[in-house]
């Protein structure tokens, strides 16, 4: 009776018992684990280009979105493209400051504690140099000359729900 009186937790919008689930269910198999995620790319024009998603493998099975994603990327003008999209150096921070943000928040949930405010702020410097590659400087290799990513700030505020 009180198993049936039992609502679904949700913290930060995640159901918390199908996370444990799915974390109870990767012990069990690890194999279940493993992802793999694909993008198909298209030159457009000058520095524009589009990338489909849409399927994907993981947990041992092939999956098919209802709709496919595509995103736009192009140069600021400077480098030489129209502006019609973030150039995928922009993508790539992106897809960092996501991937810290969900990871955060999941961890946070898993903990019982809900997230009020979260900001995480990604960086990359990059420096063009020795551009031979492009015919402009035959006398050294292409090497060009950039940082790694790096995450550059973060701010997390939240209270405890309960525990688990």
């Amino acid at each position: 009776m009180k198993e049936q009186m039992k609502q679904q937790q949700n913290i930060n919008g995640i159901n918390v018992d199908e996370l444990f689930a799915t974390v109870d269910a990767i012990k069990e198999q690890p194999e279940i684990a493993k992802f793999k995620f694909r993008a198909a790319n298209k030159w457009v024009n000058s520095g524009n280009n589009q990338t489909t998603v849409n399927e994907f493998f993981g947990a041992g099975q092939e999956f098919v979105r209802d709709q496919s994603f595509v995103l736009e990327k192009d140069e600021p003008p400077i480098l030489l493209g129209t502006d019609k999209g973030a150039n995928p150096v922009e993508y790539a921070l992106a897809a960092l400051a996501g991937c810290l943000t969900t990871t955060l928040v999941c961890h946070a949930a898993a903990q019982g504690v809900a997230i009020d405010v979260n900001r995480i702020e990604t960086r990359r410097r990059h420096r063009f140099a020795r551009l031979s590659r492009f015919g402009l400087n035959r006398q050294k290799r292409f090497k060009p000359n950039s940082r790694q990513f790096q995450y550059q700030s973060g701010r997390a505020q939240g209270k405890a729900t309960g525990t688990r």
